[in-house]
């Protein structure tokens, strides 16, 4: 699960296998930890095992399994734990 601050700030917590946190670690979570490395965020979108955020200035971030390069990532790495920003 993943949460909006009106500053813009990104919450996350939950299960964390592979990364979808965007925390850095691999640590599931059962109390909010915030995703550090974003700009301020407008929405962000969660799926199982990856999330993904739209920042203010309308740049798109990633974070979590990318195993079929679902995320937009610039190198096919099985997962991403911090945010990356799509490509496009």
């Amino acid at each position: 699960t993943c949460v909006v601050r009106t500053n813009g700030a990104v919450l996350c917590f939950g299960w964390n296998q592979v990364g979808q946190l965007g925390d850095g670690t691999f640590d599931s979570r059962a109390e909010p930890r915030t995703v550090e490395t974003l700009p301020p965020v407008a929405s962000v979108g969660v799926g199982q095992n990856h999330a993904c955020a739209l920042t203010r200035t309308g740049t798109v971030f990633c974070w979590g399994y990318n195993g079929l390069g679902q995320l937009g990532a610039p190198t096919p790495t099985e997962s991403y734990p911090r945010p990356v920003e799509v490509e496009g």
